[in-house]
C-alpha cells in the first residue's frame, strides 16, 4: 500500500504533456484587469535552435534540440490603442516546476527567443513580452513620442511597468 501524501504536498508532475496538449483551445485566456486579449495561439517546437551569432543586439549562446510549446497572446487596455506581445514558452518534458519572466535591456522590454531559450534549456515555463513597442536597445525614438514633444504615456507606462507585470 502507497504512504499518504502530507495536506498540503504538491505531487511532481509527470514530464509529458500527452494530457494537456499544446493548443489554442486547451489554454484558457488569461484575466487581464483592464484588458482584453484580441488573440491567443499555442503551437509545439520541436528541435528548435537558437543561434546566437545571429543577432548584433544580444550576446547569448547557440541552443539546439529545444522542444516547448509556444503560447502566443497578444491583447490591448482599453482606450489606450496599444497592441502588447507576450510569447510563454512551456517545456514539453522535464519542466522543473518553475517560472522565469525574462526582459530585454536598454528600452527593449523583453527579447522573446534570445531571451526564453535559456529558460527553458534550464527547463523552466518562461515567459516575454514586447512592450507594445519594437525592439530596440539604443532609441525609444520610434514608439516613446505620440507626435513631436508629446510623450506617449500609454506606451511609456506600458515599457515601464504595466506590460511585465502583465505578463507575469
Amino acid at each position: 500500500m502507497p504512504s499518504a501524501i502530507p495536506e498540503g504536498t504538491v505531487r511532481p508532475r509527470s514530464s509529458s504533456v500527452t494530457s494537456h496538449p499544446c493548443s489554442a483551445s486547451s489554454i484558457p485566456n488569461p484575466e487581464l484587469f483592464g484588458a482584453e486579449i484580441t488573440s491567443l495561439s499555442a503551437r509545439e517546437a520541436h528541435n528548435y535552435s537558437i543561434d546566437a551569432g545571429a543577432s548584433s543586439t544580444f550576446q547569448a549562446q547557440n541552443y539546439a534540440g529545444l522542444e516547448f510549446c509556444q503560447v502566443n497572446i497578444t491583447y490591448t487596455h482599453s482606450g489606450t490603442n496599444d497592441s502588447i506581445h507576450v510569447q510563454v514558452w512551456l517545456p514539453l518534458s522535464e519542466w522543473n516546476q518553475r517560472f522565469m519572466g525574462t526582459g530585454g535591456g536598454g528600452y527593449a522590454t523583453g527579447a522573446f527567443d534570445l531571451a526564453l531559450a535559456p529558460a527553458i534549456n534550464r527547463g523552466y515555463a518562461a515567459a516575454s513580452t514586447d512592450g507594445g513597442h519594437v525592439l530596440s536597445v539604443t532609441t525609444a525614438r520610434s514608439w516613446a513620442l505620440a507626435s513631436p514633444g508629446n510623450v506617449n504615456q500609454y506606451l511609456l507606462l506600458d515599457f515601464a511597468s504595466k506590460s511585465l507585470h502583465d505578463m507575469a
